[in-house]
């Protein structure tokens, strides 16, 4: 028996050249272009403009869609800023009649008040309280808006701004028609409000001197019937101040239609978001 490895001729033929030849095949062949190998790999979720989410809508929808949401955004703070503004008129006037009464209030002890001893201070409130309760409402939307964050809210500042003035319309909605019911007495409630009462002076002895006037009969008085000092005014800031509350009631309407309308482009936005990435993971798989 002999232990010699096979000779080169006795060996399978095609062996070794087969095996130097595909190593020599690689080594020769080309590295597969850039290009080529990023087309196969899955391409990641298409960016968007909101932070919550990488999928996106069409290019259109998005631009589309971020016009409107700044437009939006700017029309909330104006209508916060005017509502405010609004509201804090409406506090001042009906304030300012309300301390005025407590200044000059004396008890039945004196022989000649200045109010009636059981004035309604009722219609005044109603204008007071929720005026402060609407100013209150929307300085803290506005304080919530306006805190940085890293994270897109756009829904949620639509939902709180939505909120606050449907809060504000409610109020708006009790006090208008509380304060126009209880204003002015009547039949079935004798009682006088601090409107009434001072209108009645002030407006009584204007039109008593213009009738006067108008029927020539001698007033012997050069300034005419004389009022209480400061009774004009307060009757004038009454009414002022249940103008300024209407204003408020149209703002708040017109602020629930802004924050209505967010919140759908957002609803809206986040379908479009949803359906588009949805067609696009559909069309990874078939390929």
């Amino acid at each position: 028996m002999s232990n010699s490895r096979p000779t080169s001729a006795e060996r399978p033929p095609g062996s070794s050249s087969a095996r130097s030849w595909s190593s020599t095949t690689k080594q020769l062949e080309p590295p597969t272009p850039y290009e080529t190998t990023a087309f196969m790999v899955n391409a990641s979720p298409l960016p968007t403009s909101s932070l919550h989410s990488r999928n996106s809508a069409s290019s259109t929808q998005e631009s589309g869609y971020l016009a409107t949401a700044h437009l939006l955004r700017w029309t909330r703070y104006g209508l916060a800023f005017m509502v405010i503004a609004s509201s804090t008129a409406a506090l001042g006037c009906a304030g300012h009649v309300l301390d005025r009464y407590n200044e000059t209030r004396f008890g039945r002890e004196y022989s000649l008040p200045l109010w009636p001893w059981n004035v309604d201070v009722r219609p005044t409130l109603a204008i007071l309280i929720p005026a402060a309760i609407v100013i209150a409402v929307n300085l803290g939307y506005l304080v919530f808006s306006l805190i940085p964050t890293p994270y897109s809210r756009t829904l949620m500042y639509n939902i709180v701004f939505a909120a606050a003035s449907f809060t504000g319309l409610v109020l708006c909605l009790f006090a208008i028609p509380f304060n126009t019911a209880l204003t002015n007495p009547s039949e079935h409630r004798t009682r006088e409000s601090l409107q009434s009462w001072t209108c009645k002076f002030s407006d009584g002895a204007s039109k008593f001197t213009s009738d006067a006037k108008s029927l020539q009969i001698p007033v012997y008085l050069s300034d005419g019937v004389p009022v209480p000092a400061g009774f004009k005014r307060l009757c004038m800031e009454s009414q002022v101040g249940v103008g300024f509350m209407v204003a408020v009631l149209v703002l708040e309407v017109v602020s629930c239609a802004v924050g209505g309308a967010g919140i759908l482009l957002e609803t809206k936005m986040a379908k479009a978001r949803k359906a588009r990435y949805a067609g696009h993971e559909k069309g990874d798989g078939v390929s």
